[in-house]
């Protein structure tokens, strides 16, 4: 089954550790993507099988305090597998999200959340030549 836990490597001491979460905990998934932007972890999606998911969690890394946070827009639906990184949309910090699974189909569309306004806009049904899952990114 899936997992709900959360660990951290410390790395001057080297070790793994679990530390203690606060408030709105996601529920145990997996396929799920987490983006750092500056002192938060941002969590969109994942499946738990048979269900995918599309909520997105913020936890906020210093105080180690989890909440799920309501979204503007037309959402992506539900998927796992999907690739995630920061950027900036029209001046505001930002997650682009692509492709994934949905537990059926293999997906090939692409998502911004606008982490100011909270607004998801979509911006392609078709980004890639082909549909994409367990994919990974990097923007340079």
């Amino acid at each position: 089954g899936c997992s709900d836990s959360l660990h951290c490597f410390n790395i001057d001491k080297q070790l793994w550790y679990k530390p203690i979460l606060v408030g709105d905990l996601p529920t145990a998934r997996s396929g799920h993507s987490c983006t750092v932007v500056d002192d938060a972890l941002y969590l969109i999606g994942g499946w738990d099988a048979p269900e995918c998911f599309n909520d997105v969690y913020r936890l906020d890394i210093s105080l180690m305090e989890s909440k799920r946070l309501e979204t503007k827009g037309t959402p992506p639906p539900p998927r796992t597998w999907h690739v995630a990184f920061h950027l900036t949309f029209h001046t505001h910090d930002a997650i682009f999200i692509h492709g994934g699974f949905d537990g059926n189909n293999v997906l090939d569309d692409a998502y911004v959340l606008d982490l100011v306004t909270m607004e998801w806009k979509k911006i392609s049904d078709n980004y890639t030549e082909r549909p994409c899952a367990g994919h990974d990114a990097t923007r340079f």
